[in-house]
């Protein structure tokens, strides 16, 4: 079997992280190609290991580029053509807000917070968070450091189970209601 060495991934974010004096830089690969990437990554990261990646700019100028296609109603009654469409750009200040709003839709990040509906899951990341708004999730506040500490227990709790500290049931929030009950566990 061939183990794949490299493999191809957007540039999107720079995170500085004061309490380690280091910087994350994230990348973005398709949701076609993420198994490849974390094969090649060799899986989930192991707090308790160092692994050391090379990271080297591509320059596509040469490169044929497929032609982008529109979803069409057609495109919809067969899920498993595939569609490419142009990425919209989100503002840097704007991107945090954008992914609590797909956390809060996301089945799986529901069932970690105990949520029954994403209303519920937006008013628990408000609460939680100590925002009014989701829009008010920014990159280097403490509102969007308190999102991002909840965004990645939910990744370790989704990805990693075994070195969660989380168990269900989490905190919930009661129906249309925005206090905190939490349940009792038998």
């Amino acid at each position: 079997m061939n183990k794949l060495a490299a493999f191809k991934a957007c540039y999107s974010e720079w995170k500085l992280i004061k309490t380690r004096q280091v910087v994350q830089v994230v990348f973005e690969v398709p949701l076609k190609d993420h198994d490849e990437a974390y094969q090649a990554l060799g899986g989930m990261p192991d707090p308790s290991k160092e692994r050391w990646f090379a990271i080297a700019a591509l320059d596509l100028s040469n490169v044929a580029q497929a032609p982008a296609t529109r979803e069409t109603d057609s495109d919809l009654a067969h899920p498993s053509a595939t569609v490419s469409r142009p990425r919209k750009p989100v503002a840097a200040d704007q991107r945090l807000a954008q992914q609590a709003g797909i956390a809060c839709a996301d089945p799986l990040f529901r069932r970690f917070i105990n949520a029954e509906t994403e209303a519920d899951a937006a008013t628990y990341v408000r609460q939680s968070i100590g925002v009014a708004s989701r829009a008010e999730i920014i990159p280097g506040t403490p509102e969007g450091e308190a999102w991002q500490n909840l965004y990645g227990e939910f990744l370790v709790w989704r990805d990693a189970p075994d070195l969660s500290s989380r168990t269900l049931p989490a905190p919930r929030l009661a129906p249309g209601s925005l206090t905190r009950q939490t349940e009792a566990v038998s």
